[in-house]
């Protein structure tokens, strides 16, 4: 149980350092970035 909520945890830091990279170097186009992470990320789930 405790796994389970420390790898969402995580997924979520590298959810936010990845989101803040990108909003950094291109803030035009960032919702489309950011839809193709989150599948990224339930893919990796």
């Amino acid at each position: 149980m405790n796994d389970s909520r420390h790898n969402d945890y995580m997924a979520l830091l590298v959810f936010i350092a990845i989101w803040l990279m990108i909003s950094a170097m291109a803030q035009c186009s960032t919702a489309e970035k950011l839809d193709e992470i989150v599948h990224e990320l339930r893919m990796m789930n």
